[in-house]
C-alpha cells in the first residue's frame, strides 16, 4: 500500500544505491501483455479518507487476490472506492473495473496490529461485476519457497518509482518462516505499492502464483488452505 504522494527524494536515494536483483526495476515492457504477468494490475482505492495504490492478480474471472491490508484497516475501516486497472504500463492498460465486493480472512482485523501473527492473515480479494479477462494459475505448495528456485515478485512499486509501471525481484534464494505461512528473504527488497502482488514460481518452466507480497524485504503470504474461502467467495458471487 501507497500513498498517492511521493518523496522526489527517495526518488533520488535509488539512484545511488540500487543494486542488481535486490531492487526491483521496470519488468520488460513486451512482457506485461503475455500471461500471466497480463493478469497483474494495479489497485486503486481511499482508507480512512487518504488514497493509496497497491497491487492485485486475477485469480477468477471476476476476482482479484490481494493482501488483507490493502482492504482493510482498523483506523479506517474497509477501503472504498476501490479500482483494479489490469496490465498498467504507464498510460497503456487492458481494462479498468470498480470493485463490487471486499473480502479478508475473517480474523485478520483481530490480529493487524500483530506484526507476524497480523501478516500470516494477511490475504483478501477483490470481486468485480464483469469479467476481467483470464486467469492466472494459483498453486497451493508453501513448501517451494524453501528450495532454490527462481522467484518472481510484481507490483506497482511507488517508493522510488512512479508507481504506473510494473515492477519485478527476482532471486532464487530460500525464503524462511517467520509464522506459520508468512515468509521472508533477505534477498531482494520491495517498495511499497507492491503490497498484493503475486510472486511467480516456475512449473514445468511456466510461472505459477504461489504467494503474495505483504511487506517489504520480500515478505510473502504463501498460499494454503486459507486461499480455498477466498476462492469460494470470488466463484460464489
Amino acid at each position: 500500500m501507497r500513498p498517492y504522494f511521493f518523496i522526489p527524494a527517495l526518488l533520488m536515494a535509488f539512484g545511488t544505491m540500487a543494486q542488481a536483483g535486490y531492487y526491483p526495476d521496470k519488468i520488460n515492457e513486451r512482457l506485461v501483455d503475455r500471461h500471466p504477468y497480463d493478469k497483474v494490475g494495479r489497485l486503486d482505492f481511499y482508507s480512512a479518507g487518504e488514497g493509496y495504490i497497491g497491487t492485485g492478480t486475477i485469480v477468477t474471472s471476476r476476482g482479484v487476490l490481494t493482501c488483507a491490508h490493502n482492504l482493510y484497516d482498523a483506523n479506517g475501516g474497509f477501503s472504498t472506492r476501490v479500482r483494479f486497472t489490469r496490465a498498467r504500463n504507464g498510460n497503456k492498460n487492458k481494462g479498468r473495473s470498480t470493485a463490487r465486493r471486499l473480502y479478508i480472512l475473517a480474523d485478520y482485523p483481530n490480529h493487524e496490529s500483530e506484526s507476524d501473527i497480523g501478516f500470516s492473515r494477511d490475504l483478501g480479494a477483490v470481486h468485480f461485476p464483469k469479467s476481467l479477462g483470464g486467469t492466472a494459475s494459483v498453486t497451493l505448495n508453501p513448501a517451494k519457497f524453501f528450495q532454490r528456485n527462481q522467484k518472481e515478485i510484481l507490483g506497482y512499486g511507488a517508493e522510488f518509482h512512479s508507481g504506473s509501471y510494473l515492477l519485478r525481484a527476482r532471486t532464487r534464494s530460500r525464503f524462511f518462516a517467520y509464522f506459520s505461512s508468512f515468509l521472508g528473504t533477505n534477498s531482494f527488497y520491495t517498495e511499497a505499492g507492491m503490497s498484493g502482488g503475486p510472486v511467480f514460481i516456475r512449473q514445468n518452466g511456466k510461472p505459477r502464483l504461489y504467494g503474495v507480497n505483504v511487506s517489504s524485504g520480500g515478505g510473502t503470504r504463501a498460499l494454503d488452505q486459507d486461499y480455498y474461502p477466498i476462492y469460494q467467495f470470488l466463484r460464489g458471487q
